[in-house]
């Protein structure tokens, strides 16, 4: 069992302009507040088995990361991993339409020897943080994008 961090947000957006935030890093520095850099290897939208270089800096804490894309159901679900020698991240987003619009949910899991480190940092509120910026950056980007 993992340390594990889960939000989630009705955003009032068609899926597909969800989809689009989700899938084309490049914007992500432009609405998500603790992202650096991000950019996929072809500079391309996401699509599964792209490789994403990932540079986000949370509270001051500067993280690098080289996930992979390996699950993509177009406007359904999206699953990075980042596999290092110590601790394996995946983060998953899920969207599913509902009346009061898309019901987005971001899931983030930790494992491996330093999973430990990430628990300190749970406990001091870093991870549910910059996944809550994430996810108040992607509703508030979508919903914009959706009355253009």
């Amino acid at each position: 069992m993992g340390i594990e961090a889960e939000v989630s947000r009705n955003i009032l957006a068609d899926p597909d302009v969800i989809w689009q935030q989700l899938t084309e890093t490049k914007g992500w520095p432009s609405w998500w507040i603790d992202c650096r850099t991000a950019k996929t290897h072809d500079d391309k939208p996401l699509d599964e088995g792209s490789r994403l270089e990932l540079m986000v800096k949370p509270r001051n804490v500067a993280i690098t990361l080289n996930p992979v894309v390996d699950l993509m159901t177009p406007l359904k679900t999206l699953s990075l991993t980042h596999r290092s020698a110590f601790i394996h991240t995946t983060c998953t987003w899920q969207l599913v339409e509902k009346p009061e619009g898309v019901r987005v949910t971001a899931q983030i899991v930790f494992n491996g020897v330093f999973a430990f480190l990430v628990a300190i940092a749970q406990q001091s509120g870093v991870v549910r943080f910059s996944l809550n910026n994430f996810m108040k950056g992607l509703k508030r980007s979508a919903e914009r994008r959706g009355l253009d």
